[in-house]
């Protein structure tokens, strides 16, 4: 069974489709422009995974004639809904800022989400995961 989760987000061309039958999230893309988006996003799961010495997500990801796919393991995690008030959502901001300071190394120059909010945030029994790495940025910005 499939559903789509998303379309178009930010301005980009990328749809977001559930694929329980398969345990897989799959994104995809018939617009070149957006295909930046897509590797960023697997660029920055690969680092996320990496840092952390887990393999959460086993992002695969392939390039055909007209368009290009992104695969993720489904996770059975939970979102935080991001509007909500900070009466509701202290406890996951502390663990978001927590997971951050021990992720990130402390250094001019770190590696960016570039959107790192609630809404790119799941959580396993509380222990943040973060998700929607599409403008990751390797070569860093400002601590």
């Amino acid at each position: 069974m499939s559903e789509l989760i998303k379309t178009g987000s930010h301005g980009n061309n990328i749809l977001v489709i559930k694929l329980s039958d398969r345990g897989l999230l799959r994104k995809l893309s018939f617009d070149k422009n957006s295909y930046s988006y897509l590797y960023s996003d697997y660029q920055g799961c690969k680092w996320y995974q990496n840092i952390q010495d887990i393999n959460l997500f086993s992002p695969y990801i392939v390039e055909l004639s007209d368009f290009l796919i992104l695969d993720y393991k489904l996770l059975s995690a939970k979102s935080c809904y991001h509007l909500s008030s900070i009466n509701k959502t202290y406890v996951y901001l502390e663990k978001i800022i927590d997971h951050y300071l021990t992720v990130w190394e402390f250094s001019k120059k770190v590696p960016c989400h570039g959107d790192l909010t609630l809404a790119n945030i799941l959580f396993e029994d509380r222990n943040p995961i973060i998700i929607d790495w599409e403008h990751f940025n390797i070569d860093g910005e400002c601590w």
